[in-house]
């Protein structure tokens, strides 16, 4: 059967019409409660930019958060100054992603446990279950919110949390909340959607993965991991994976570049004589305003991954089921090229509404 690459739908007008479909209801709902200076505020401490990034969101003018780890910090070799600690005790509330596996979390919920969330807890509490690190026996706890399910029922666990703080408080903004975390969730479901409809028309159903930090926004993406080299961010695959690795049928091997710590430069001159290409992405959405998008922005790092595929089909193959030589030269136009307009797409876009945004400070 011939192979089809709708490349045609990852065009930049849809992608121009979607961004601002999901952005446009924030920015109403921050127009119609973000008038007045409001000087009561909830305090939020997490240990995840993720969280940061998501209680800001639902939280809005009503939240000062305190981002435990600071961006670019090793958060497994990271000591909490004393300043920061004590910052932490004057919280109203402590969201931690989960225990036993950095020691500054650890530390902060042997210290404040009376405030403390453990977030994995309340997701296990609600019937989400993780999925075990395929080829092993050992479930997969990292990055839990990139699974779908597992993100929606963060939002309502952080909006929960945040109304009854409010409450606590005095707030009366519990319909604001609620209201505000529907309009994230939904605008988060509509860009996972329109992300797995770029991946399909691209023709991508597997990747390879360097450790499981990116299986759950994968496989919520509808991808196949075909392997992974390693099962802890923090080691370095071995010889034996990095063999199976190049007999494997997927070519594109995905690092989170924010996540993961990499040779970067070692391991892809390492792979590169194989025919695999490594694809750098940058997962983590720090500006609360990116969260919202950050299926597709993954999406679109990934018609890399298409140009691979192509490349190989067009290689093996001189049959009519091979990619002709204009959907290469769509391909190699679109890759640049939508890069910089979907880049400009967004800055224009975010740029203005972060001329306006609802200043959810950080502390």
């Amino acid at each position: 059967m011939r192979k089809k690459v709708w490349i045609k739908c990852v065009s930049l007008t849809s992608l121009l019409l979607i961004l601002l479909a999901l952005l446009t209801p924030g920015y109403i709902i921050y127009n119609t409660h973000a008038q007045s200076d409001h000087s009561e505020r909830i305090v939020v401490a997490t240990t995840h930019p993720f969280l940061a990034s998501l209680v800001k969101l639902i939280g809005d003018v009503y939240v000062d958060v305190i981002d435990i780890i600071p961006p670019g910090i090793d958060p497994h070799e990271y000591e909490l100054p004393i300043d920061i600690i004590r910052k932490i005790g004057s919280s109203d509330i402590i969201i931690i992603d989960a225990l036993h596996h950095l020691p500054v979390s650890d530390r902060i919920y042997e210290l404040y446990r009376d405030k403390s969330i453990v977030l994995l807890d309340e997701l296990l509490k609600a019937g989400w279950k993780p999925e075990k690190i395929p080829g092993t026996d050992v479930e997969n706890l990292h990055e839990v919110f990139f699974d779908r399910k597992a993100l929606t029922i963060t939002i309502d666990i952080v909006s929960n949390i945040l109304i009854k703080a409010a409450s606590n408080k005095g707030l009366k903004i519990a319909e604001y909340l609620s209201t505000k975390s529907e309009e994230v969730k939904k605008a988060l479901l509509r860009s996972f959607a329109e992300a797995k409809r770029i991946i399909e028309s691209l023709g991508i159903d597997s990747v390879a993965l360097y450790s499981p930090v990116l299986y759950y926004l994968m496989r919520s993406l509808g991808i196949n991991i075909s392997i992974i080299l390693t099962p802890d961010p923090e080691t370095e695959p071995s010889p034996l994976s990095l063999q199976a690795l190049r007999s494997q049928t997927s070519r594109c091997l995905l690092i989170s570049s924010d996540l993961e710590r990499v040779d970067i430069n070692r391991l892809s001159e390492s792979l590169s004589p194989f025919g695999i290409n490594v694809i750098f992405i940058e997962a983590l959405p720090l500006d609360p305003l990116d969260l919202q998008i950050f299926p597709i922005s993954v999406s679109s790092r990934l018609i890399e991954c298409a140009k691979v595929n192509m490349s190989l089909t067009s290689t093996s193959k001189s049959t009519a089921g091979s990619v002709t030589g204009d959907q290469q030269a769509y391909l190699s136009y679109l890759l640049p090229a939508g890069s910089a307009v979907l880049g400009l797409i967004l800055g224009v876009t975010l740029g203005f509404l972060l001329g306006k945004r609802y200043r959810g400070r950080s502390l």
